[in-house]
């Protein structure tokens, strides 16, 4: 058995809300839990159909070639299958348990200084110097500063929502500095650009459900390829809405209509307050005075119901 995580993180609402799932049948589905288990244990399962089967308990049936679809060859063995989404989620956690234990190094070496002994010399109850504060300090100038910007975005749409925001009163800077980095690895890691960062940022802070649950940059991270979606389709104007139970269901045809309008007043509205400010791009406007599609379509619609009453 190869030196793998024992677990993964499993997204119970991705599962039921894939639309490849809900097309498989439960027998298909059963198996499939079962082989991603395989393949996240051992990392890859192996090509060959008598193998699969012995895996499957003796299964030879036609549901395994339903489930194989959503496994591809390994390019480091041909003889073995692999799965990507799974392999996404491995490096995620590789990255995450790494970038924990790089800042309990750094933490250890600013508090003692290097020294063996847990105390510095000179410094009684292993208090640190003026010297690794500094040390402290020139860290944090050395985190990528596009990195420490989209972090304090996300922090101020935390704080527009709720000034109160526990989460940000206890933000320490060893903590805010992970922060940083995992915004870094969602770059370097994850090949995120900092501009479809930021418009995630400012997508789960202006959404109803996801200002809620969306109060980390790990948090961001962990839930990306959802918030990726949802944002891309809220900019463009998706053709659904939440009802009361926060599901997405279908416009009618006049609805549609209307989000296309709205979409088009939008672009022109975000146009017109672009120039006023003297704003060249998007990622020159501050969070506080973004405006998002959703934003825009909310403030519009109470403008009209002002007007009726």
């Amino acid at each position: 058995m190869t030196n793998h995580p024992p677990a993964f993180q499993f997204y119970a609402g991705d599962w039921l809300a894939d639309a490849k799932v809900q097309a498989m049948s439960l027998e298909a589905e059963g198996i499939y839990i079962r082989l991603l288990c395989y393949c996240w244990r051992e990392g890859s399962i192996p090509s060959d159909r008598q193998a699969i089967a012995r895996l499957c308990k003796g299964y030879d049936g036609p549901a395994i070639d339903e489930v194989l679809t959503h496994f591809i060859k390994d390019k480091n063995n041909s003889g073995r299958l692999i799965n990507k989404r799974l392999n996404l989620e491995r490096k995620k956690q590789l990255e995450y348990h790494k970038s924990f234990k790089t800042a309990g190094i750094e933490g250890a070496k600013i508090r003692w200084g290097g020294h063996k002994g847990g105390h510095k010399p000179g410094h009684k109850g292993g208090h640190p110097s003026s010297s690794s504060s500094s040390s402290s300090n020139n860290k944090s100038r050395d985190l990528p500063s596009i990195d420490i910007k989209l972090t304090q975005s996300l922090i101020d749409g935390i704080l527009k929502n709720n000034p109160e925001a526990s989460v940000i009163k206890r933000l320490t800077e060893k903590r805010k500095q992970n922060w940083i980095d995992q915004c870094r690895l969602l770059r370097e890691a994850d090949n995120r650009t900092p501009e479809q960062i930021r418009a995630v940022i400012q997508f789960s802070q202006a959404d109803g459900f996801w200002k809620t649950n969306i109060l980390s940059m790990s948090k961001l991270r962990e839930k990306w390829d959802q918030l990726w979606l949802k944002a891309k389709a809220a900019a463009q104007g998706s053709g659904y809405k939440r009802d009361e139970g926060a599901r997405y269901i279908k416009l009618t045809p006049a609805e549609e209509e209307d989000e296309k309008k709205l979409l088009a007043e939008y672009g022109t509205a975000q146009k017109k307050f672009m120039e006023a400010k003297g704003y060249k791009t998007e990622d020159d406007i501050p969070f506080d005075e973004y405006e998002t599609f959703t934003d825009f379509k909310t403030r519009i619609k109470r403008e009209r119901r002002s007007h009726v009453d």
